[in-house]
């Protein structure tokens, strides 16, 4: 007789031994099968909550009172290095600014209306994601009425201008603040800068630009 779901032969045998001295019917031999394998399913033993981690290797394990499974019953969970399903890196920002600061000197777009770059930034961006570029800076007329724009540029960027100018000469800086977040870019070396141009003559004034670019992750 050939062992049948892992159960040992000598004890079907003694079972049927037994029957045939005392007269009794012999039981089915998958009731026997059944009996022995009473504290296995699916030929595994199970063990209790509480149970080492040796004694449970290749068993099931019973959830404790709280219907739960002990906290050590995975070495580590598949997704252990991401929340939310973003990976831990992603909200890392301790890579520092890139940063331009221009004290004193004057911008001046030249009467040809074209831009000109007023500051430029240069950041390694680690890994896809957007980037926040801002801006501080003043502008003055040099010739009323002065009419000028100004935008970032760089990858990512809106193209969005922003208008400055007076009717008459006022002799005050006026000062102004730009901010923008790129779109999303791949990783690598990305330049950005900051850019101005007149219309009709060198009618205005750009001066104390400070510009930073802050990698901000994928928000």
């Amino acid at each position: 007789m050939s062992q049948r779901r892992g159960v040992d032969v000598k004890t079907v045998v003694v079972a049927v031994v037994a029957s045939v001295i005392t007269g009794m019917t012999i039981p089915a031999v998958s009731a026997i099968v059944d009996a022995v394998n009473a504290d296995k399913v699916d030929e595994k033993h199970a063990v209790g909550v509480k149970s080492s981690v040796d004694n449970r290797a290749g068993k099931l394990v019973a959830t404790g009172k709280n219907g739960r499974l002990p906290n050590n019953i995975i070495a580590k969970a598949p997704n252990a290095a991401r929340l939310g399903g973003m990976k831990a890196s992603d909200f890392l920002h301790d890579l520092g600014p890139a940063r331009d600061f221009i004290a004193g000197g004057s911008c001046d777009p030249g009467a040809d209306t074209d831009y000109e770059t007023c500051a430029t930034v240069r950041l390694s961006v680690p890994r896809s994601g957007r980037v926040m570029l801002t801006l501080d800076a003043s502008w003055r007329t040099q010739s009323a009425p002065s009419s000028g724009r100004c935008r970032f540029f760089g990858p990512g960027t809106s193209n969005e201008q922003v208008e400055f100018g007076e009717p008459t000469d006022s002799n005050m800086s006026h000062n102004f603040g730009f901010n923008e977040v790129t779109k999303r870019l791949s990783a690598g070396e990305r330049t950005f800068g900051f850019e101005c141009r007149e219309f009709d003559g060198d009618t205005i004034v750009f001066r104390d630009r400070m510009m930073s670019a802050v990698f901000v992750g994928s928000l």
